[in-house]
C-alpha cells in the first residue's frame, strides 16, 4: 500500500525521516510508531504541539523547506485519493514531511568536513613535496651553472696561456733567426752567472 511504500523509505538509520501528516498535524506515519494515529486513541500528539515553529509554516504552505533549531524540514502536499484511488479513500489532503535533526546535520557536516580536511592535508603534503623537489632542482641548476661557468673560465685562461706561449715561441724563433743570420757576432747572456743562452756562429 501507499503507507507501506513510505515505511520502506523510512528505514532505520536513514538521515531523512519521512512523516505523513493529516491537515490538523496528526501523524499517520511517524519515525516513532507510537506517535502514528494518536488521534484515534485520544492522544494529543501533533506536530504543532511538538514543534510549533515548524508546523506554523508546514500547516499553511503547500510545500517548502525550513531550517529551525530542531533541524531541516522539507514538505509537500499529497492528494492520496487521486494518486492511489484503489488503495486510499480520503477526502482530505495529506502532507509528506521529511526532517533531518540538527544533530544528524552536524554528523553529516563533520563527515564532509573530515573528507575535506583529509583532502586538504593530502593537497598540502603534495604541495610541500613539490616545493621540496622544486627547490632541489633549483639548487642543482645553480650548482651546474656555477660549475659550467668555472669550467668556461678555466678554458678561457688556458686558451690565453696557450696563445701567450705561441707568441713567445714565435718571438724566440724570430730572434734566433735574426741572430743566426747577422753579419756580426752576437751573443745573448742572461742571469747573474752571465750564461750564454744564444750566440751566432
Amino acid at each position: 500500500t501507499f503507507l507501506d511504500q513510505l515505511r520502506r523509505v523510512a528505514s532505520p538509520g536513514h538521515e531523512r525521516h519521512p512523516m505523513l501528516l493529516n491537515p490538523t498535524g496528526y501523524w499517520l506515519l511517524a519515525p516513532d510508531s507510537q506517535d502514528a494515529w494518536g488521534f484515534m486513541f485520544g492522544r494529543d500528539e501533533r506536530l504543532g504541539k511538538r514543534d510549533p515553529e515548524a508546523w506554523a509554516r508546514i500547516g499553511t504552505q503547500a510545500e517548502g523547506q525550513l531550517m529551525t533549531a530542531s533541524g531541516l524540514w522539507h514538505w509537500t502536499t499529497l492528494d492520496p485519493a487521486s494518486r492511489h484511488p484503489d488503495q486510499v479513500q480520503a477526502a482530505e489532503r495529506w502532507t509528506l514531511v521529511t526532517h533531518v535533526s540538527a544533530a544528524e546535520r552536524r554528523q553529516v557536516q563533520w563527515r564532509h568536513w573530515g573528507s575535506l580536511a583529509l583532502m586538504a592535508t593530502v593537497s598540502l603534503l603534495l604541495l610541500a613535496i613539490g616545493v621540496h623537489f622544486h627547490r632541489k632542482l633549483l639548487m642543482e641548476k645553480t650548482r651546474t651553472e656555477r660549475e659550467l661557468a668555472l669550467a668556461t673560465e678555466k678554458q678561457r685562461v688556458a686558451e690565453q696561456l696557450r696563445q701567450g706561449e705561441q707568441r713567445l715561441q714565435r718571438q724566440r724563433e724570430f730572434f734566433e733567426a735574426v741572430i743566426t743570420h747577422a753579419g756580426s757576432c752576437i751573443a745573448v747572456i742572461q742571469g747573474p752567472e752571465l750564461r750564454y743562452t744564444l750566440a751566432n756562429p
